[in-house]
Formats: C-alpha cells, structure tokens, sequence
C-alpha cells in the first residue's frame, strides 16, 4: 500500500494570526450553459403514502417515521444552484409552502392547502407565465402567485430540479417540462436524471435527503485553477495552503480536491458541528517548482507553479484556498482565490447521472467524458484554448465567480488530522472474455476500501472513445462479479469514456464509493492489469504512533485472523467523522460512535477524530432513547485518554441535559417512560434495546426498559466520576446512579430465573421475559454485584450469541465480568451464523453492521464499530484500562482464557506505548499453571497489576517488568 502524494498532514495552523482569509474570496464556476425555459409547464407526480420501516426488514431509503417524511421541494426558474424558486409539497399533510431563494436566503412568498384525498399519488401542475406562477394540485388551483424577483425575461438561465429538505426522503414517479402549446422539453428518466437522487427498483426516482439537483447540473462540478510564479532567486522555507468549502452536507462527505503542480494534496472540508466552517492545512512545501526543479524552465519571470481544484456540492458552492509562502529571507507571498482564477463549469465533463448514494444523501454517479476532462489543469502550463477546441464549442474556460464571505469568526480549522489518500494493489486480478477487445475484469482487494479507483491509460486510445463501466460492491455474487446495487441501497457503477485525449493519462475516481470487489468492462485485452490501484480515502490512526509496533498477536489463528480483519476494517474506513457507514447514510450515531472510538483506542493514541465527533454528536442527537447517554460514557473515557480536562468542563452542560432526570420515577428511581417503548423506530425517545429488532432476543418493552435503565446508570455514574474530575461539588449524579443500581437490583432481578427481566409493565410488576440483553447491559455497566454477575454469565454463556454484532461487545463483556471468560472466548471466535468469523466467510472486506443478510436484508458491510473485537482483547483479555487523565494510572487487570497460551497486546498511549504480554505453561487442570507476563509501563504513567484472587494488587511505576502469576487469569 503507498501514499499518493508525499505531502504530510498537519494539523498546526496559525488560528489567531490576523492576515489569514485576508487574501482571498469564496469563488464558484459560474453556469456555462444554462437551461432558459421562460414560460413552461411543470408536471410533478409524487408519491403520497409513506413508506414505513417494519423493523425486521427496513425499506432502503424510507423516511423517518415522522410527519413531513414524505416532503419534496420543486425547483424553477433557478439561474443556479443558490437562487431561484422553491415549492416544498407534502403529499401526506396536504400542504404547500412557496419560497423565493436569493443567494441561499430563503424567504416565504405564500403557502397553500389541498384536501388530502386516497390517491396514492399527487400530481401538481405548475404553470409560469411571466410573474405569474399558477399551482394546481389534484385538478384543483390552490395557489396563484406574483412574484417578480426570477421572472423569465430578467435571467441568464431559467433551471428546474428537484430536492429534498432535512429528515425527508421522496418519491417521484414523474416530472416533466412544456412549453405553453404542451410541446415536451425535458422528462425526468433513466437517460435524463437528477444529482439529487437515483431510480430506485420500481423505476421511481427517491431523492435524497438535503439534496438539490438542476437539469443542467448547476455547475455542481467546477474546475479550478490558478498559475502563479515563485522568485528563482529566493528559496521557499516554508508552504502552507488552508483550504474551505461549502457544503458537504448534500453527499456527506468533502467538497473539494486540491492538487499543486500536478500532486494531489488532499480533499475536505470535514461536515461541521454547528454553523462554523472548517478549514484544512496542508504544508506543501516539497511540492512547489522551485530551483533545480524547475531548471529547465524560462525563469526569467519566475518558476511557474499552479494550484488546482475539482469540487463538487449542489448546495451552497463556494470554495475559498490561500497558499502562504514564506521565503528562507523573510519575505512572503500569499496566492488566494478570486475571479483571477480560471473556472469550468463540469457539467460537460461529468453531466446529471443521478447519485450512488441512498435516501439519505446525494452523491455524483461518475460518468465521466474522458475527452472533455482537463487532464493536467493542476499543473503549470495547462492549454486552455487547446482543451476547449478539442472538447467541442459547449465547454469555455472563464473567469471564477466571487461568492459571498464567509463568516471569518466562524471559520475554524479542522482539529483532526487531514485524511489521506492511499493506493492499494489488488490481491487476486482475473480477466474474462480474452477472445473480445472489451473483456471484463475483476479485482479483489482483499479489504474494504473507501474510495475509488486508478487507471492508467495506454498511451493510445481509439478515436471512437472506448467506453469503460466500472462497477464496485461490497460483496460478490455467486458469479464473481461485484454487487455493484448493494444491499444498502447504493448503486456504485460508473461509465468513463475515453478518447484520444485520455491516452497515458491516469483516471482516478473523485468521490467515495465502499467496496471490496471491483469489476471493469471495457479495457483493451492487452491492458496491463498490474496497474491498476484501488484508491482509500485514509484517516491516518498513526501519524503520531510508532506504526507496526502496534501489536495483537495470540497462538490462536481465529484470533489473529479476526484481529487482522477488525484492524484492516479501522485503518481504511474511519473517514474523517465517526459514521455509522460511509455506504448508506454517512451519519454519527452515539452508540456507535462510543464504539469505534474504543475500537480505535484500541490501536492508536490519536483522540481528535473521537473528540471532534462527540462534539458533533452533542449537537445532532439521534432518535433512540438510550443512545445519546453514550456521549457520557464517551466523555469520560475521552478524557481518560486525553487528560483534557478543558474540553471536558466545556462539555459539561450540554453532557448533563442528556441524562434523563426528567424521567426518573420519584418512587422507583428508575427511568420510566409512558411513551417510546413499543418496539418501533426511528421515533424521536423511542427505545432501541438492539437493531435489528429480529436480533432482540424477543425482548419484552415496557414502561420501565432494564436495558435504557443499565445505559442510564452508566451515564449518570460517569457523570459523577466528570464530576470528581472537575471538582464541581453538590451535583446528585453518584447519589441518583447509586438509587438506579439498588432499584435495578431489586426490582428487577429475578432470582428464580437467576437473570434480569427485560423490565416493568404499567402496574410496576416484572415482565415475565428474561431477554440476554436484560442481563448483558446490566452486568457490563456495572449495575450488577458479584454474584448477580456471575449468575447472569452462567446464563449468557447457556444462551450463546443471540444478540446483533451491536450488542455482541456488551453480552461478552458480561460474561468476563461474571468468570465466564472462556465461554466468551468461544462465542468471540466461532464461526457460526453470528460470528466474525461468519462475516469473513461471507466475503466482507470489513466489519458489518449485522451478522449476516439473512438477518438484516439491507446489511452494509462496512460499520468500523462492529470491530469490538480489537477493544474486547485491549480491555477484558489484556485487562489495559486508564483510571486518571491521560494514561497518568492506569489498570492492569489481565482474563487469559484457557483457550490461549499466548497473548501480546501493545497499546498506544498519548504518553508512549503500554505492553503487555502473557505467556501461559504448565497448565494442570482449570486452576493449576503458570503465566508469565512482561510487562511495559511508560513514562509518566504509573500501572496497578490486579491479580486474579490476590486481595493486593501491586504498583507498577514506569520500566519494563517479568513477572508470574500462579494459577488461572
């Protein structure tokens, strides 16, 4: 695997120096040829029933189960992408809201009602004549409109499309556009699609959630470039380039893609908290032609250098870079965006394909038009006039258009660390079809990769343009060719069609596509197949970490096996936020974010990624009731690795309005809702319990849920330990946890069962279920004493693996816990149906988010949190545990199951490395043997070493240690 580009990430930037943005403006590629239907009819058929998520069986794509689901915005009379008109519909409320954008300033000009009839569908006319805008919605006027702000003679451009506002995912059967004398201009088809959307399986089109798309694009790709000189004379010291864009939220992921002299440098921005901006540095200072580099140029004006940018967004595009160069005398020079710039419009080189993505995002099909791409625009001496006589009379290189400011005070620097790009060699290659000149190949690599692909092209291409279809998919068919319409609802095939221009280029995917498998048609039989590369979008865990001391390595090959698959998952799919998948909804959720960032703890010391994402996730709550009591959990253990107790005390308010006092019975103590607790979902407050509900073990709700009460006495015993921390006396957090444990205990604890009820019904009495969840939640936070603990693993370990992947890490926990370690080591590397070693079987490149699509039909496999594996051997089985800030104590309280003689864990730390290793022999019967362990305290830390059955524990300070242990651990 190597790098792309040399460049190193930093995360260092001058955040407070005043000329930063002083020299420069957001610019865009204005529209190059814009669509000017003046007066026309639209005709727009929409879906009305809402499609409801049954749970066993989610439909992919379905709005939330909230009012407004179904809510569709039509577009008109836009000149782009920031300004025109907007109707939003909702099919299911009758209702119609108009709005007039300026810039992306919204403003209402009217709304209007229809009597909801049962129609599936509802067909909605507009007509626009002149200032006059007529709405007919089921055959009946509801609204007339005069508005005169867009009105047809008056604009460049007269666009239409379609979008979707936030939690609304739509269904269009049919749009279409006519001239007043009903003469058909544009119809919304498989030939004529949207940006904001894709065709779902009954030939409907679903837009995506936050998603706007024209039918000329709206110049939702631009190119932009700039060539500027450095002095021969003088020599660069120092190169820094800070780069912004907006927005990343219609596909979720970055914006832009900067290269310097032809070097790919990075992509962002990272999606925001809140209403700031995010900007990334990168330091360029090696990629600049300066001296011996550019000897063969004329120097005479100075060495040329240029700065390129491919974007894309439909939503508020602008995008904002300055270059500051500081020369080794002193002296600077600052390059940044402005209408100097030279733009493209991309809507000629790529054009409307529809979107890979699903209902919940929109993000570009790739059909790219090798003949008109500007190849080499990122680099000095780029032809403009050439590309533009070769690529046709509708393609024009032009002046950048300025964009509005951004807000200065609101633009922050990304506190993570710059994703990277990394290039992978495919592990099997296997042509089909050699007897034709456009065969079919298909590509294994081995592992999930985030990203796309790279292809050098022959150094001769037929004038006729070869068309090239690349389609990539998580998992393969039976036939060995890649799912490319995965079960999660994303279609990943793009066409790329070449011609003579593209000869000896490199065409390389721009956006992200979440795959494993590749398949490749059209490429000459005698394409050398060891060039092509899969292409990763890579957060880098190691940048600060000694990479490859990193260890996890046992006498056990399912465990190393799943050890390997669950690390390969990490390295290639965190991203630059803790998603729950980049494949289907590219979205945080709590529980899932707690997960991943113990499962990167697990192998590296970086902290921001966790940190920006819990900030994120305490602004943008999901739905179930349960989770977002995770981000207390994820606090305190941030801090635990960390030390940082600032960001702490700055989370500390919107920490404590996640608890859920206001639920707390007076009587009980224990959480108790008279709502949310039916077993549905996607309802704001409703309980979760486990997902898939199939995998719920047949969990019982009720008023009082046992599981949403054990997260909940977590969180709040977290918060009081936040509150030690912090030294912030007469908060009630220990004393409400300590009342929920004791009520936990005593109320529902069966004793006949020897387990935890799944909860109380309405007249306080104990459901009679005893679900594994019950009893594995209330064991691993902490609620249950000793012998409830062990009672309950007996239990647990008698059940097997009857929970999702979700709540896997939880159940075998509590086995440890309760001296059920070994049992727990059987279920943590089976191969049954509910196995990692199952999902290896299956071909995942990476963890997924069900044990297997038998169990959860729209399975993606690519969830980073379902690698709980990695923390399970770090914290049970190695037993490495921070009890203060930062690493300084820490725990050292090691579970060898009797499975294993050998087990190596390195754990990195922000204070250096902590290793321990266990060596077991002479083993004589379930209590006899000797283990041996070496162990490494670094410095500044300070280690306790909990011996199993030993009422003292010992003190490590920081060295390196051998000692043995008699017996069992």
């Amino acid at each position: 695997m190597t790098v792309i580009t040399p460049i190193i990430a930093t995360s260092s930037a001058p955040q407070g120096r005043s000329d930063l943005w002083n020299h420069s403006v957001p610019i865009w590629a204005p529209v190059n040829d814009p669509v000017d239907w003046k007066d026309c009819n639209l005709e727009l058929t929409v879906v009305r029933s809402q499609v409801r998520q049954t749970g066993d069986k989610p439909v992919v794509g379905a709005g939330m189960d909230v009012p407004g689901a179904r809510r569709v915005c039509l577009l008109f009379r836009c000149p782009d992408s920031r300004n025109g008109y907007e109707w939003t519909i909702d099919p299911e409320a009758g209702e119609l809201v108009a709005d007039v954008r300026r810039n992306d300033v919204v403003q209402r000009i009217g709304s209007a009602a229809w009597q909801v009839d049962s129609d599936p569908e509802v067909h909605v006319t507009v007509m626009l004549r002149d200032d006059t805008i007529t709405t007919i919605i089921q055959g009946h006027e509801v609204s007339v409109i005069h508005d005169e702000t867009w009105r047809a003679d008056g604009w460049r451009g007269n666009d239409v499309g379609l979008g979707a506002p936030a939690n609304a995912r739509s269904l269009v059967s049919g749009l279409s556009v006519t001239d007043p004398a009903g003469r058909v201009l544009w119809t919304l088809g498989e030939t004529s699609l949207l940006d904001c959307g894709d065709v779902d399986d009954d030939g409907r089109f679903l837009v995506a959630e936050r998603s706007h798309g024209l039918t000329s694009n709206g110049a939702a790709w631009a190119f932009l470039h700039k060539e500027f000189m450095l002095d021969p004379r003088r020599v660069v010291a120092k190169a820094r380039l800070y780069v912004t864009a907006s927005s990343p939220e219609p596909a979720r992921q970055f914006v832009y893609r900067i290269g310097v002299n032809g070097t790919a440098v990075g992509n962002g921005p990272v999606r925001s908290v809140g209403d700031e901006t995010r900007y990334d540095v990168y330091d360029v200072t090696e990629s600049l032609r300066c001296g011996e580099q550019a000897s063969g140029d004329k120097i005479s004006d100075g060495i040329p250098n240029c700065i390129g940018i491919q974007a894309w967004t439909t939503s508020d595009q602008r995008v904002q870079a300055e270059l500051h160069v500081v020369y080794e005398d002193g002296g600077h020079l600052t390059i940044g965006t402005d209408s100097t710039w030279r733009a493209l419009d991309g809507t000629a080189v790529y054009g409307p394909a529809g979107s890979i993505g699903t209902g919940y995002y929109a993000a570009p099909r790739e059909n790219l038009r090798g003949d008109r791409y500007p190849w080499g625009f990122d680099a000095p001496g780029f032809d403009e006039a050439r590309h533009e006589r070769i690529a046709g009379g509708d393609l024009r290189w032009c002046q950048a258009v300025e964009r509005p400011a951004f807000d200065r005070d609101r633009l922050l620097m990304n506190p993570g660390r710059n994703v990277i790009i990394e290039r992978c060699e495919p592990v099997h290659v296997e042509r089909f079809g050699d007897a034709s000149p456009r065969g079919v190949i298909r590509l294994d690599f081995g592992k999930t990769l985030v990203g796309g692909v790279e292809i050098p092209w022959p150094s001769s291409v037929p004038a006729n343009q070869s068309e090239v279809v690349i389609r990539y998919g998580e998992l393969s068919e039976a036939d060995g060719s890649p799912r490319w319409r995965t079960n999660a609802g994303n279609h990943y095939c793009d066409t790329w069609s070449l011609g003579s221009e593209s000869a000896g280029q490199i065409g390389v995917t721009w956006g992200l596509r979440v795959f494993r498998y590749v398949e490749i048609e059209g490429l000459p039989s005698d394409f050398d197949l060891r060039t092509i590369r899969g292409i990763g979008h890579v957060y880098p865990l190691y940048a600060d970490d000694l990479d490859g001391s990193v260890a996890m390595c046992s006498d056990d090959d399912d465990l190393n096996r799943i050890v390997t698959f669950c690390r390969n998952t990490m390295e290639q799919i965190n991203g630059n936020l803790l998603v729950d998948s980049w494949n289907r909804e590219r979205e945080p959720y709590e529980a899932d974010a707690y997960l991943q960032a113990r499962c990167n703890a697990a192998i590296s010391a970086d902290v921001s990624l966790a940190d920006y994402s819990l900030d994120y996730l305490l602004e943008r709550r999901t739905w179930p009731t349960e989770w977002p009591f995770y981000l207390v959990l994820m606090a305190r253990d941030q801090y635990l690795r960390s030390g940082d107790v600032d960001r702490l005390r700055a989370r500390y308010d919107r920490l404590r309005q996640l608890l859920p006092t206001r639920w707390l019975d007076p009587n009980t103590g224990l959480i108790c809702k008279d709502f949310g607790n039916d077993g549905t979902g996607s309802r704001m407050d409703y309980d979760i319990v486990d997902w898939p509900p199939s995998e719920r073990d047949g969990y019982r709700f009720g008023p009082v849920n046992t599981v949403v009460n054990a997260v909940a006495y977590g969180a709040y015993r977290a918060m009081a330990e936040i509150d030690e921390v912090l030294g912030t006396p007469g908060r009630e957090y220990a004393s409400i946890a300590d009342r929920l444990r004791a009520s936990i205990n005593r109320l529902l604890w069966d004793d006949d069962a020897r387990a935890y009820a799944d909860g109380l019904d309405r007249y306080g009495r104990r459901l009679g279920h005893h679900a594994a969840h019950a009893s594995a939640f209330a064991v691993s936070m902490g609620v249950a004493d000793g012998p409830k603990a062990r009672a309950a693993a007996r239990m647990l370990a008698d059940r097997g693996m009857v929970v999702s992947v979700y709540a896997a890490p939880f159940l075998l926990e509590a086995m440890m816990i309760g001296g059920q370690t070994d049992a727990a080591y059987d279920l943590l590397t089976g191969s049954g149906l509910r196995s990692w070693n199952g999902m290896i079987r299956q071909g995942a490149g990476s963890t997924m988010e069900a044990w297997s699509e038998t169990l959860k039909p729209n399975v993606s496999c690519a969830h980073p949190w379902s690698a709980s594996p990695l923390f399970i051997v770090v914290e049970l089985l190695a037993g490495i545990r921070s009890t203060s800030g930062g690493f300084r104590t820490f725990d050292i309280a090691p579970s060898l199951p009797g499975q294993l003689d050998r087990l190596d864990v390195t754990l990195p730390t922000i204070l250096g490395n902590i290793t321990v290793n266990q060596r077991r022999r002479g083993i004589d019967g379930a209590e006899g043997g000797v283990v041996d362990m070496h162990i490494v305290v670094p410095a500044g830390a300070t280690a306790t070493l909990r011996r199993p059955g030993s009422r003292s524990d010992e003190t490590l300070p920081p060295g390196t240690y051998d000692l043995t242990i008699q017996g069992r651990i």
